[in-house]
């Protein structure tokens, strides 16, 4: 399972400039985005390889699983390689904004934190346990606009969140209650809830994977 990860990583290289390409202009302009561009950067990142990596195994698909590699090992390998592809994201988001900013380009209000990289993986893990079953039920090519969607709503519905609480719900009263909840609490709410997502999405990929007719 560690040389399908691995795998995934290392025909990453056309990606990888691809992924450069595509966040130049985002980060150029990141002032649409304000401090979420250190969330949305990496989380664009990590669809770009898992993507990339996804459509690989769809073209090879016959070849991979006439190897002796068990179903659940490809679904596993998927699955880890979220949090590789994330990881490498976050990374890159930091390179990438120092670089741009030591350059004189921009001047981002704050650096990448340890809040930013939570969110960035609890997004992305959420985000991806969406899309992987659809990408083994229905293939790359028919699932491909779905996670852009789901990408883009996320961070449009981040962007104008304020106006749409202010105007239906009770936002401070809400804001208050999760400020004066221990931080430790709140984190294994979200945690619990993450994991809660991974096993039902890992579940629903294996079964479609292992009755899938190659």
């Amino acid at each position: 399972m560690g040389n399908l990860i691995l795998k995934d990583i290392l025909i990453q290289k056309k990606s990888f400039i691809t992924t450069i390409i595509c966040s130049l202009p985002i980060l150029l302009n990141f002032k649409s985005l304000g401090n979420n561009i250190c969330i949305f950067v990496p989380i664009l990142i990590t669809f770009v390889f898992i993507t990339n990596a996804v459509l690989h195994d769809e073209k090879a698909e016959i070849l991979l699983n006439s190897l002796p590699v068990k179903r659940i090992h490809i679904i596993s390998a998927k699955y880890i390689s979220i949090f590789c592809f994330t990881l490498i994201g976050i990374i890159t988001m930091f390179l990438l904004g120092n670089i741009i900013h030591f350059l004189g380009f921009i001047d981002f209000p704050r650096s990448l934190n340890i809040e930013d990289i939570f969110i960035t993986f609890v997004l992305s893990l959420v985000l991806n346990c969406i899309n992987f079953p659809l990408y083994f039920k229905y293939g790359y090519l028919k699932a491909r606009f779905i996670p852009l969607i789901l990408i883009f709503g996320v961070f449009f519905l981040l962007s104008s969140i304020d106006g749409v609480l202010h105007k239906y719900i009770n936002y401070e009263f809400i804001i208050n209650n999760l400020n004066n909840m221990p931080e430790i609490i709140l984190d294994s709410i979200i945690v619990s809830i993450c994991c809660i997502v991974f096993i039902i999405s890992f579940s629903l990929s294996c079964n479609i994977y292992k009755n899938k007719d190659l």
